[in-house]
């Protein structure tokens, strides 16, 4: 693969050679490749039961009634509550009202899975400014969508903050054509995904602000973004949460840096985390074999995220098997494509005696190779995190897929249910919802237990809660097929069915 010194240039040309448009097909066609694979596997993973209600069920329910009036409402979490007093993400809204359209909760799947493989477009724009030879491009483009951590937000359910990855490559790209209005637009949006992003965004303003351009909106988008992430954190979602306790809310995942002693800091920082936090690391910026490092300026933008997610105790936020990283990923390409390209200049400068192609033709060459292989190990379609994750299944089996499949029919969808973590992703667009364990679900009248399926337990055994119910609060079977139990409250008994729970609760530990 031939490798051109041409230093990069301000604007696309504006001839389209016959090479630049084969690899921009190529683009095209790998763009339609991950939208087919990874829109299969999802919906697969969703008709397996592998899907959960945190965080699938969590947004289907917040789309749902809002679009049906009760805005950012849910009571997956517990009554009365509102999504303001977890999250501030107002780009909900927006996408809210298609849900009148799209009544399938497996659209929210396609629409994330089109809207990653669509942030391939502004890599391969970036790497054909800096790059001469449009292959190149195709090539960064190519380990964008192959990307692991692109892989695993696709696969974990559903989440906003995924739809920041392509609109912060695309406000980059505008950037370096100082559309400047547009860039803003895109800054915008991306801010609406999550209270978070605003830090983001201010140091992406100052960056443009300081770059040679002198981009005056940068200095207000700094003000900007500092004051949203702000005003999120210690007005919107305090004054949401009101007096009630929250054993999740996001001040506790960073009390250690406020309370106790230096020792307990130190303790901590000494503790089982930090290795994980450190492999974390590791498996962030391996893909591109540390390629990233070579611009500190433009990783920079992102490093109020990564710094949060190394602060936090919630240790999923230190993993590249969750959504946290997705406002990450887009920097981490950026700095990749252009510290590659600016590998010679940089190995001119410290003497060092060797060809500028070599070195860029090696570096291609690792970059490709590293996230090939880690894209294998570290597979969104068959690898199971391990501790200290949970784990997150994908097309592996374990439901009672036809005891699930047959009991839709007779749960009306004004009910009331309280199933558990990954039966409730399917029951999502209804006004009461509870999963086992959390919030009100005591007060529900009808509880959907899968028995054989023990893989869900992290918030109690739904399992005890199914026999709790129908040996001492008058619950009885209405279902009772292939392990799946639909129990409901002050209903006349069923001899056989009511027998079968009875057997199973005797015989179960």
């Amino acid at each position: 693969m031939p490798v051109s010194e041409t230093m990069p240039t301000t604007a696309l040309p504006t001839l389209v050679s016959p090479a630049v448009r084969r690899s921009g097909r190529v683009v095209l066609l790998l763009m339609a490749l991950f939208v087919i694979v990874f829109s299969v596997f999802t919906i697969g993973r969703y008709a397996r039961y592998n899907a959960t209600g945190f965080d699938l069920a969590f947004y289907d329910q917040i789309l749902w009634r809002t679009a049906h009036g009760d805005v950012m409402g849910l009571t997956i979490e517990g009554d009365h509550w509102t999504n303001w007093a977890f999250h501030v993400e107002p780009i909900l809204l927006l996408i809210a009202p298609f849900t009148r359209i799209f009544s399938d909760t497996r659209w929210l799947l396609i629409l994330q899975t089109v809207v990653l493989a669509v942030g391939a477009v502004p890599v391969y724009r970036i790497a054909r400014r800096e790059w001469p030879n449009p292959w190149i491009s195709t090539l960064f483009a190519a380990l964008y969508l192959l990307y692991p951590t692109i892989g695993w937000a696709d696969k974990f359910d559903f989440h906003p903050i995924t739809l920041t990855t392509p609109l912060l490559l695309f406000a980059f790209d505008s950037a370096e054509l100082k559309r400047w209005r547009l860039t803003s637009i895109l800054l915008l949006l991306a801010m609406l995904c999550k209270e978070e992003v605003g830090f983001l965004v201010a140091i992406f303003g100052l960056y443009w602000y300081l770059s040679p351009v002198r981009w005056r909106g940068g200095l207000i988008w700094l003000i900007i973004g500092i004051g949203w992430t702000l005003i999120g954190f210690f007005v919107i979602i305090p004054a949401a949460q009101g007096k009630l306790f929250l054993p999740d809310q996001a001040d506790l995942r960073y009390a250690w840096l406020f309370h106790g002693t230096l020792s307990d800091k130190l303790a901590y920082l000494t503790g089982p985390d930090t290795p994980v936090k450190i492999r974390f690391l590791i498996q962030l910026f391996a893909p591109l074999a540390f390629t990233s490092l070579l611009k500190p300026r433009i990783l920079a933008i992102a490093a109020p995220i990564v710094g949060l997610s190394l602060l936090s105790t919630r240790i999923s936020q230190s993993s590249v098997y969750h959504h946290y990283m997705a406002d990450v990923v887009p920097f981490l390409l950026i700095a990749s494509i252009k510290g590659t390209h600016e590998l010679p200049t940089l190995l001119r400068k410290i003497g060092a005696r060797m060809r500028p192609v070599s070195v860029q033709r090696a570096i291609l060459i690792a970059m490709s190779t590293a996230t090939a292989l880690l894209f294998v190990i570290f597979n969104p379609f068959t690898f199971i995190p391990r501790e200290p994750y949970a784990p997150i299944y994908g097309w592996e089996s374990g439901a009672s897929l036809d005891g699930l499949n047959a009991v839709g029919a007779l749960i009306p969808a004004d009910a009331c249910l309280t199933t558990s973590n990954n039966i409730a992703a399917h029951y999502g667009q209804r006004t009461y919802l509870y999963v086992v364990g959390i919030g009100n679900y005591t007060e529900c009248d009808r509880v959907l237990i899968d028995l054989a399926d023990r893989r869900f337990q992290e918030f109690g055994s739904p399992n005890a809660y199914a026999c709790k119910v129908f040996n001492a609060q008058n619950f009885h079977p209405l279902f009772y097929q292939d392990h799946v139990v639909l129990l409901q409250k002050d209903v006349p008994p069923q001899a056989t069915l009511d027998q079968q729970m009875a057997t199973f609760c005797a015989q179960s530990p």
